[in-house]
């Protein structure tokens, strides 16, 4: 990940609480959101990006899964 820039992570990204925390955070950092929902974070990440003229890096991962976490990393390593 580059050092110069500012990243928010928001899990659960997809739906509810988590979409608009996303909304909320989009006026501050370039967003690195995560579901396993990927048709949401497809509709998410160009909502966003439309309305806010922000990156948003989205991962398809369900953290509540035995080794994600490391998944999760390795994927934000490449996309970031």
């Amino acid at each position: 990940m580059e050092n110069n820039l500012n990243y928010a992570l928001v899990t659960g990204a997809s739906s509810g609480i988590g979409w608009h925390i996303s909304e909320l955070l989009a006026k501050k950092a370039t967003l690195l959101c995560v579901s396993n929902q990927p048709l949401q974070l497809d509709d998410l990440k160009r909502s966003l990006e439309k309305k806010y003229g922000i990156r948003v890096v989205t991962i398809n991962c369900d953290l509540a899964l035995e080794n994600s976490a490391q998944e999760f990393l390795n994927t934000a390593k490449n996309k970031t």
